[in-house]
Parts: C-alpha cells; sequence; structure tokens
C-alpha cells in the first residue's frame, strides 16, 4: 500500500554491513563496488533479496509483500539472573 516500513532490517552479504531504515523508511548505505547480496526483512512481510551493483549516487523503491499472518499468540520468555 506504500507505506514507509519504519525500522525494517537492512543485511549486506548476509551480515557483513547492517542497518534499519528511518521514520520515513528510507536508508541510505555505501556499497563496495563488487556486486553484493542486499536482504531486507521486516515482520510480516516476506524477505527481499537482490544482487546489486551500484555505481555513483543511485536510488531505487523497493516494495516488498506482505505474508499471511496465521499467528494468533506469541509467547516470549525471558530468563534473568538475580543476584
Amino acid at each position: 500500500d506504500g507505506t514507509p516500513l519504519v525500522g525494517a532490517s537492512i543485511n549486506v552479504n548476509y551480515g557483513e554491513m547492517g542497518l534499519s531504515t528511518n521514520e520515513n523508511g528510507y536508508f541510505e548505505i555505501q556499497l563496495p563496488s563488487k556486486e553484493v547480496i542486499l536482504v531486507i526483512r521486516y515482520v510480516g512481510y516476506k524477505a527481499y533479496r537482490e544482487s546489486v551493483r551500484l555505481r555513483g549516487d543511485a536510488s531505487r523503491d523497493i516494495k516488498m509483500l506482505k505474508v499471511a499472518n496465521d499467528l494468533e499468540e506469541v509467547i516470549v520468555t525471558s530468563k534473568a539472573n538475580v543476584n
């Protein structure tokens, strides 16, 4: 629907570099001159993967696909040490 995804996870080459999108859904990154794998993840959306080689200042619009969410409940467990 075109809504910016705030806090989407951006990884280059599966963890070599990482950052998140800003409050407007934008990110800026300096890529090496070689071809890299760009991976973007956001909860509720299909992961986006693309092999890219960008030169100079370049921009692109990336649209991610929503996935069906069949979860009815999420349980988070935490463990703490108490001294």
